[in-house]
C-alpha cells in the first residue's frame, strides 16, 4: 500500500513537469568556432524551413528557442553560415526541451559557398552561377589616386583590360572583360550601380573655330561611370562572360560590372 502511494506521488509529481516542457518549447544553443578554435562571432544558425534563428556573439555563443507549437518530434537540418567559411549541417530531432549543437566551420578559400547578388533582389550561391565572378576591394580602389572609378579598377581582377585614351586630366577610360568580342561594336560591359543599368560611353565634342565655323578639332568628354565617387562604394563583383545576359539582357553579353553603393 506504502509502495503504491509513493508510486502515485511520483507520477503526480511528473505530470505537470512534462507538460511544463512542453510549454517550453525547444531551446537550442551551441557555439560557432573556426579550425582553432576562435570564435566566429556573427555566423547565423537556424533550422531548414523554419523561421527561428539567431546570430552569434562575440564568444561564439548562440541560443533561440523554437515555440511548442512548431514542435511534433520532427528532423530538421540545424544550418551555420558565416562569410568566408563553408556552411555547416547538423540534424536534429526536435522536441521539447534543451539542446547544444556546436559548430566547427572550415574556411572557404575558392568562396564556392558565398552568396552572390546577381540581379535586383536576386541572389544566388556562386557555385551554381554559369560565369566567373570576381570580387574587388573597395579600399584598393581609394588607395589607388585614380579620379576615374574605371582607372580604379585597373589591375584588380584577372581578364579586366582598362584603356585610358589620354594622358590629359579628364579623359575617359574604356574597360573590356576578355578581350574583343566584336570588329564593329561596342565590347565594354554593362554597369549596373544599386540595380540600375548605367551607360559607360562618352562622345566626341566638334569645336569650332573663330567665327562659330567648324574647324575640324574634338574634345573628348569624360565616360559617365567617373561621376561615381570611390568613397561611396561598398562592393564592386564583375560577371565575367556572355552567360551574364541570361540576367542582364543582351546588353551584359559583354560582362557586368555590379556596383553597389554604401546606405
Amino acid at each position: 500500500m506504502k509502495k503504491a502511494f509513493i508510486l502515485l506521488l511520483f507520477c503526480a509529481l511528473l505530470i505537470p513537469s512534462v507538460s511544463l516542457m512542453a510549454q517550453q518549447g525547444a531551446v537550442i544553443k551551441g557555439y560557432v568556432t573556426d579550425e582553432a578554435g576562435n570564435p566566429l562571432y556573427g555566423a547565423n544558425v537556424y533550422p531548414e524551413g523554419l523561421l527561428f534563428g539567431a546570430a552569434s556573439q562575440s564568444d561564439g555563443y548562440f541560443t533561440f528557442t523554437i515555440p511548442a507549437n512548431v514542435i511534433a518530434g520532427q528532423t530538421v537540418d540545424l544550418i551555420c553560415r558565416f562569410m568566408g567559411y563553408k556552411p555547416s549541417t547538423e540534424s536534429l530531432i526536435l522536441s521539447a526541451g534543451e539542446h547544444t549543437v556546436n559548430f566547427t566551420l572550415q574556411v572557404d578559400v575558392l568562396q564556392l559557398d558565398a552568396v552572390v547578388v546577381t540581379g535586383v533582389g536576386g541572389q544566388i550561391v556562386k557555385r551554381k552561377l554559369g560565369m566567373a565572378v570576381s570580387k574587388v576591394n573597395p579600399a584598393s580602389l581609394i588607395e589607388s589616386d585614380e579620379s576615374n572609378i574605371v582607372q580604379q579598377l585597373a589591375g584588380k581582377a584577372p581578364s579586366v583590360e582598362i584603356i585610358k585614351t589620354s594622358g590629359d586630366p579628364g579623359t575617359s577610360s574604356y574597360i573590356r572583360i576578355r578581350g574583343t568580342a566584336s570588329i564593329d561594336r561596342g565590347t565594354q560591359p554593362l554597369f549596373v550601380i544599386d540595380g540600375v543599368p548605367v551607360d559607360n560611353s562618352f562622345t566626341n565634342l566638334e569645336i569650332s573655330g573663330q567665327g562659330g565655323t567648324y574647324d575640324g578639332s574634338q574634345t573628348e568628354t569624360s565616360n559617365r561611370v567617373a561621376d561615381i565617387n570611390s568613397e561611396d562604394i561598398e562592393s564592386v563583383e564583375i560577371l565575367k562572360g556572355a552567360a551574364a545576359a541570361a540576367i542582364y539582357g543582351s546588353r551584359a553579353s559583354n560582362g557586368v560590372v555590379l556596383i553597389t553603393t554604401k546606405s
